[in-house]
């Protein structure tokens, strides 16, 4: 069964302009038709050249919100004398528009190429079995640009099940005016703070430190977003590999199949998102089941009836597998974590325990040992 994503046309065409820029700095991805995932670095070198990407950029993000607010401040400050009202806030409005576009520019130019090293670090290759949509390169874009993931149609899986219709309509006009709503907000407070303290003249100035350190803090966020989802991706690639070659899930029964299914789409529905990494693992898993069809695959009701009767071995197989996606969007939540209890049951304390300490793995940039903390689950 192949899953249907959609997403709307304006985040397709950012997306397409994102890639495309990606492919800027390496070409030779454009002209590669089959491609796999070389091996990460050891995680103490990983973690140093990572850190040294992000902080890079981080501090770049910041220098670029600090400079192109400059100009309108001196404006601001040096000007007001010399227009009427009218043609005062004409100009500036027309110097801001131009200098928030080059700021625009510049993040995002700085973002990809971020992106493009985080990659490279990687020794990134693609993987000829990832369906177009879950492409390493698009899932990297849509990270640093905050494009919404689509969402996708497979399997009956509702990740917005729990979440009602008006929230998600809220969520996304909050989603897509999260950074003017933000940095109004901000300013706003800082205004009324200045003012009651009789901070009026310099006020303007204030626009310049706030502005570096927003968009200092909105890199950070999208390229540890970005990482996660590169991690995560490759600890889905080596686990679908142990899973399938040495620990022969293959070969288990129908129903012990469909409960490795129904535990991966449970996680999905309390992430409340369509993270792509959780679907990567769902995908993988099921090209080697074959299972069409999964009547209330996202009811953990049903997987927990499974496990009333099932071995211990599948027991904790099912666990195990339950465990990883709760951490494979970077979101460790208190509903994933009462739903590891409820999975577990005996072994419960164990497995938040090695949940936890994955998570923490995965944002301290050690997917190694991430994996091999997995892989001890799995024995």
């Amino acid at each position: 069964m192949t899953p249907t994503l959609k997403s709307s046309k304006i985040d397709q065409k950012i997306e397409s302009l994102g890639l495309k820029h990606l492919l800027r700095f390496d070409k030779s991805w454009q002209d590669e038709q089959i491609e796999r995932y070389l091996e990460l670095p050891c995680d103490d070198i990983l973690r140093h050249n990572t850190r040294h990407i992000i902080y890079k950029a981080v501090a770049l993000a910041s220098l670029i919100g600090a400079v192109t607010t400059l100009p309108g401040v001196w404006f601001q400050i040096t000007q007001h004398a010399f227009y009427d009202t009218f043609s005062f806030y004409l100009y500036f409005s027309l110097l801001t528009i131009l200098f928030v576009s080059i700021e625009i520019a510049l993040l995002y130019h700085i973002a990809i190429e971020s992106v493009h090293r985080l990659l490279s670090l990687a020794g990134y290759r693609e993987d000829e079995r990832f369906p177009d949509g879950f492409d390493t390169k698009k899932i990297m874009v849509r990270a640093v640009l905050e494009i919404e993931d689509p969402a996708i149609e497979y399997l009956g899986i509702d990740p917005e099940r729990y979440t009602s219709r008006i929230w998600l309509i809220v969520r996304a006009f909050l989603y897509k005016a999260k950074v003017a709503l933000t940095t109004f907000i901000v300013k706003t407070l800082l205004k009324k703070i200045a003012t009651r303290y009789g901070v009026r003249s310099g006020f303007i100035w204030i626009e310049t430190p706030v502005t570096a350190m927003w968009d200092g803090i909105v890199m950070y966020r999208v390229l540890r977003e970005a990482k996660m989802r590169l991690y995560g991706r490759w600890l889905v690639y080596h686990v679908v590999y142990d899973l399938v070659h040495k620990y022969q899930i293959t070969d288990c029964n129908r129903a012990t199949q469909e409960a490795i299914l129904r535990a991966i789409s449970v996680m999905i529905v309390l992430s409340k998102n369509y993270h792509p990494n959780s679907y990567l693992l769902l995908l993988h898993l099921n090209h080697y089941f074959g299972i069409r069809e999964l009547e209330d695959g996202d009811e953990i009701s049903k997987l927990l009836l499974f496990l009333s009767s099932a071995s211990q071995k599948e027991k904790q197989l099912i666990s195990t597998v339950a465990t990883i996606v709760a951490v494979l969007d970077g979101n460790l939540t208190r509903a994933k974590k009462n739903a590891i209890v409820e999975i577990c049951k005996k072994d419960a304390i164990k497995q938040s325990m090695k949940a936890q300490t994955i998570y923490d793995a995965l944002h301290q940039d050690s997917p190694h040992y991430a994996l091999e903390q997995l892989r001890e689950m799995l024995n």
